[in-house]
């Protein structure tokens, strides 16, 4: 399930991707130049442009108000063209059932206690393998702390 939610976003960042050239072009304005005005490199708008690039929402804001454009419509544009012929529509559609499905499917485990978040999975894993190394050592070693002596006289 995780490859059908990975599917519809490397789809969707392709698309954003032409999106971005085709309005890049029609404002005559070199990736070299686009890339500048984001402060970003250009292999990174390379990158962002071809859809191979996770990128955060603040460089996905850059580059939609440096092609001047509501970050709203360059999603919209991108959208509207994955549903051009009736093959695409019914595609996108299966892709965002699918993924709907598997989020659904993710909050009830969550709910349920059976599943955790990656950050939370990580936070348990770090104190488990924590516990284990303290075991048998002092507890100011455990804590990475320096023991004192005590010498009895």
């Amino acid at each position: 399930m995780q490859r059908e939610v990975k599917d519809f976003l490397d789809m969707l960042r392709k698309e954003i991707g032409e999106s971005i050239i085709d309005r890049r072009r029609k404002k005559r304005i070199r990736q070299q130049e686009l890339a500048a005005m984001c402060g970003i490199s250009q292999r990174m708008l390379r990158l962002v442009e071809s859809g191979e690039q996770r990128y955060g929402l603040d460089i996905y804001l850059l580059i939609s108000i440096a092609l001047e454009l509501e970050p709203e419509a360059l999603l919209a544009e991108s959208v509207q063209k994955m549903q051009v012929t009736g093959d695409g529509r019914e595609r996108l559609e299966k892709e965002r059932e699918a993924v709907y499905v598997h989020m659904q499917k993710r909050l009830e485990g969550y709910r349920k206690g059976k599943e955790r978040w990656p950050a939370e999975e990580r936070r348990a894993k770090g104190s488990q393998e924590a516990e284990t190394k303290a075991k048998g050592q002092p507890k100011g070693l455990a804590r990475g702390g320096r023991c004192a002596r005590i010498y009895v006289a």
